[in-house]
């Protein structure tokens, strides 16, 4: 009798053990799903069938661009900021217009997690018109911003310039926001008409979430053909050849995630033969060498109706920040100078207004 008293004494400890650390704990995530609907739905008005032709024509988000931007995975802690920051982050990607997450208890402190989005039409024709001062424009442009559902954009444009008689001129871009799933970005740009080409790429590694404390990049231009100069007494204009290169890479660390505050630097080398003195430009043949301070103090206001009738978030608080560098001449034709910069803003909002300010 007395042996089983023990043994039912030692269970109910254990019993009392297990309801205080249950009692105790925080909740934690359990499994999470992912439910990514079209742009339209049955919910929405399907005259002349509009609706399932333009569903059929869009390659729906893949689920892996959704998982990249969770800030949560299975058994994590789960609190109230994480949720809310991850919503934020996948509306910030511009590829739905619905992000929700809802959570599904399922006892012991463990909840599923449903992450209900909905995609967003995101191919995006436009005809190009633009007049003035005897100039005049027109063209084209064809934009993808959720290339075969990877969350990749695309554009294509092309421009018709009677301005000095450019006439046709072509632009592309491509935009990786996660090259292979990783942290890095990437956008490359072309642009050229007969007279000049533009080439550029940047290569970088964003803050994504408060909880980054590293962002570094690298930025490559290269630009070369012919210059328009103008003298005061020719009416046209003289082709002078031209290369610049110009090369910039950047490194930032966050002091601390609560109060936001950011130490970066930056240096640049930038390379240019424009052919003669007349046509030289500020910073042409320099290099910089930059820190900035800086401090960010923000929280964020879901609002809907805004901005293509969807749910976005208006960011309202203060940043502000101080640059000191030095640019320094590259061989007999750069500039020699001190550079002291800073930028103060503030907002506002009450609900019905919102208020911005700059210095």
């Amino acid at each position: 009798m007395v042996k089983y008293s023990r043994k039912i004494l030692l269970l109910l400890i254990v019993a009392a053990f297990v309801a205080s650390v249950n009692l105790f704990s925080q909740p934690r995530f359990g499994k999470i799903i992912i439910e990514n609907g079209n742009v339209f739905d049955s919910t929405e008005s399907n005259a002349l069938y509009v609706k399932d032709v333009m569903n059929a024509l869009h390659i729906i988000t893949k689920p892996y661009v959704i998982e990249d931007e969770l800030l949560f995975d299975k058994d994590d802690e789960l609190t109230e900021q994480v949720i809310l920051e991850t919503e934020r982050n996948l509306r910030m990607t511009g590829l739905f217009t619905d992000v929700r997450i809802e959570l599904d208890s399922t006892g012991f402190d463990y909840y599923d997690a449903y992450i209900v989005t909905k995609d967003r039409w995101s191919l995006t024709p436009s005809i190009l018109y633009g007049t003035g001062g005897g100039i005049s424009e027109y063209g084209g442009r064809l934009s993808e911003k959720n290339l075969l559902g990877t969350g990749n954009r695309i554009e294509f444009e092309g421009l018709y310039r009677n301005e000095n008689d450019i006439r046709w001129q072509g632009y592309t871009s491509l935009e990786m926001p996660r090259v292979f799933r990783s942290e890095f970005s990437l956008l490359a740009s072309l642009q050229a008409n007969r007279f000049r080409t533009d080439q550029r790429i940047n290569f970088f590694d964003p803050y994504r979430n408060t909880q980054d404390l590293l962002s570094y990049g690298m930025l490559l231009n290269n630009s070369f053909g012919s210059d328009f100069l103008y003298f005061n007494n020719i009416d046209t204009a003289i082709l002078l050849p031209f290369h610049e290169r110009v090369g910039t890479a950047y490194f930032s660390r966050a002091i601390n995630k609560e109060n936001q505050l950011f130490f970066t630097g930056l240096v640049e080398y930038n390379q240019t033969d424009r052919g003669i003195a007349q046509s030289r430009r500020a910073f042409d043949n320099s290099g910089k060498i930059l820190i900035q301070f800086s401090s960010l103090s923000q929280k964020f206001t879901p609002v809907e109706r805004v901005n293509l009738f969807r749910k976005e978030d208006l960011v309202v608080g203060g940043y502000g920040r101080v640059v000191l560098g030095k640019i320094f001449p590259i061989g007999s034709d750069g500039d020699n100078l001190l550079y002291l910069g800073g930028q103060g803003e503030q907002s506002y909002y009450d609900g019905t207004n919102y208020l911005f300010g700059q210095l």
